[in-house]
């Protein structure tokens, strides 16, 4: 006994429709990652050259934190997408379907850990995240 009736051609091209939004998406990651990759070249090039004093540090802080955190994201859409790319065929067998689901729920997972220093220590990050104190008084006077 049928449950319920479904409109089969509606379901197949919506289906379609969001499997080529994905791999559209997923083709576009390696030039978004590109544009990303230049504009962090462009920021440190800034620190290099650029006098500390002459920097609104706190925006170019929050500029860099939010194109590391979108960066972040595109990488690990493309981790999801090679994943997806490579095994698109188990998308055509049903008892695949779901090995498929399982294996894309395994990258992300993964893509969820933290992130593990390299080099940094503890300390290092202490003195670079505790606020500076500050003397009381009126600020020194900028000589132009």
């Amino acid at each position: 006994m049928i449950k319920e009736e479904i409109n089969i051609l509606d379901n197949i091209i919506q289906a379609v429709s969001i499997l080529n939004k994905t791999e559209d998406y997923i083709e576009q990651l390696d030039d978004k990652l590109s544009e990303f990759d230049k504009l962090n070249s462009d920021f440190e090039h800034l620190i290099e050259n650029a006098d500390i004093n002459n920097l609104n540090l706190k925006e170019l802080y929050t500029k860099m934190q939010n194109l590391y955190l979108s960066r972040r994201k595109v990488k690990q859409d493309k981790s999801i997408g090679v994943y997806f790319k490579n095994n698109s065929g188990k998308l055509n067998i049903s008892s695949n379907r779901e090995m498929l689901i399982q294996g894309l729920k395994t990258i992300v997972g993964k893509i969820n850990t933290t992130y593990t220093n390299r080099i940094l220590t503890e300390e290092d990050i202490k003195e670079l995240t505790e606020p500076v104190k500050r003397k009381p008084g009126r600020p020194k006077k900028v000589v132009e």
